[in-house]
């Protein structure tokens, strides 16, 4: 039985180019794995389990929208 949910809506304080989308009338949300302290680093890298879990994520999103 799998324990997969999914996660959680929230905010986050750091820039992406997002708000042109949504400004240019497109939907837009932001998902990836990992986790925001440890990115953009020299050491940058995500855990298999977090890879995994965004690929579960992607991959019901399009078995739902497709």
């Amino acid at each position: 039985m799998s324990t997969w949910r999914w996660p959680a809506p929230g905010a986050v304080s750091h820039g992406t180019e997002t708000g042109l989308f949504q400004a240019a009338g497109i939907p837009s949300i932001i998902y990836g794995p990992g986790r925001i302290a440890e990115a953009h680093r020299p050491d940058e890298s995500i855990g298999r389990a977090d890879f995994a879990e965004c690929c579960t994520m992607l991959r019901r999103i399009i078995v739902q929208h497709n």
